[in-house]
């Protein structure tokens, strides 16, 4: 089996090598998969019934009402993913600024929101890893120094670090450490597993991914040929489990209304 995440985008064939599964670039169903193969989607490409940012706002007035708010998110979130087949998201979106500047307050709304995810059945991979300050884009080289991001935009990652057998390695370099992006640079992904405490399957870009020491590649079909076969994913998709997503829609309304 190649440990891989294919691209796919509606009327793409299915890859015929046997790889971990897909990585979705629209948010539409499959034309097929193969039985216990991941489907992934990346956060940004769920339709959310509330954004992240009103979460936060939510969580900044009431504790309790902001994490209630965010599991309801999640579990609406993973209901639609079951409805196009997906079983793997590249979420909850830890990065400092989404859901909250404060780390500790993204990392209770993360959890909240992973774990309604889960509750659909649907399983959530920590992303970006191992975390990224406020106002960096997911295109901008982090510069902020190592004992920063240890103390600010790591914290989330690290204490979600067991919920989950999956994280997303950035993309983007972290000067500190190298001058490559973080997935394709050994050094960074050693920092980052020894400041998080990771140990699951780690997932990068392409074969230069795997070369650096991520678990997994997302990559396109043509670039399969560059990577190995090794033994069988040990991890498996979850049950998907249906929720009542009009009850949860009503509930998450009438939380957001009060604030």
């Amino acid at each position: 089996m190649k440990h891989a995440l294919v691209r796919y985008f509606p009327g793409d064939r299915v890859p015929s090598t046997d790889v971990a599964g897909l990585v979705l670039q629209r948010f539409q169903a499959p034309e097929a998969t193969t039985a216990g193969s991941w489907v992934a989607v990346a956060h940004a490409l769920i339709p959310h019934s509330v954004a992240p940012a009103s979460i936060g706002q939510r969580f900044a007035a009431s504790r309790q009402a902001g994490i209630r708010s965010a599991w309801l998110s999640g579990a609406l979130a993973g209901q639609r993913c079951l409805a196009v087949g997906v079983n793997l998201v590249f979420g909850p979106d830890l990065r400092l600024g989404v859901l909250s500047e404060d780390p500790d307050a993204v990392t209770a709304l993360g959890r909240a929101w992973a774990m309604g995810l889960i509750a659909s059945g649907v399983t959530p991979a920590l992303a970006p890893f191992p975390g990224m300050p406020a106002q960096t884009a997911l295109t901008t080289a982090v510069s902020d120094s190592l004992g920063d991001l240890i103390l600010g935009a790591v914290v989330p990652v690290r204490e979600l670090a067991t919920l989950t057998p999956f994280a997303i390695a950035a993309d983007v370099p972290y000067t500190d450490i190298a001058s490559d992006d973080l997935d394709q640079s050994t050094s960074g992904i050693d920092w980052a597993k020894t400041v998080t405490g990771f140990s699951g399957t780690l997932i990068g870009r392409g074969p230069g991914a795997i070369a650096a020491g991520c678990d997994w590649a997302i990559c396109d079909a043509a670039d399969l040929g560059a990577l190995k076969d090794e033994n069988p994913v040990a991890a498996k998709p979850s049950t998907p489990r249906l929720l009542d997503s009009a009850a949860l829609e009503q509930e998450l309304s009438a939380l957001m209304s009060q604030a």
